[in-house]
């Protein structure tokens, strides 16, 4: 009986073993599981903030490119904006001319009027 009480002590203990050993793998697969599921969401997000970063870098090379091609050319701009001032100074100056000689020839066609006046009287 000592004999068949040792197989069953066996037995149990194997069976024991056994159920342990399915719970621990099943707990095990579960985190396994949980923490592939994590990984793949980090790396899903990371990948998210590069292609961000990617967008934001460019758009800064954009605007940094558009920054030094408006300083390269503001000196041009600066010396076309003179220039274009003192066109519009000379203009200015000459339609005062141009207003003037129409102010003195209004006032020369009046007294050519009022002479004939007198002459037509």
């Amino acid at each position: 009986t000592e004999a068949l009480t040792e197989a069953e002590r066996m037995k149990v203990a194997s069976e024991v073993a056994e159920s342990v050993t399915e719970k621990l793998t099943s707990r095990f697969e579960g985190e396994v599981a949980a923490y592939k599921q994590l990984f793949e969401d980090e790396k899903r997000a990371a990948e998210e903030n590069a292609r961000r970063y990617d967008e934001e870098l460019t758009s800064l090379r954009t605007r940094t490119e558009g920054s030094d091609a408006v300083a390269r050319d503001l000196p041009m701009l600066q010396q076309q904006n003179e220039s274009l001032t003192l066109s519009l100074r000379t203009e200015r100056q000459r339609l005062g001319e141009i207003q003037q000689l129409l102010e003195e020839s209004r006032d020369e066609v009046n007294e050519l009027r009022q002479g004939e006046s007198a002459i037509t009287g």
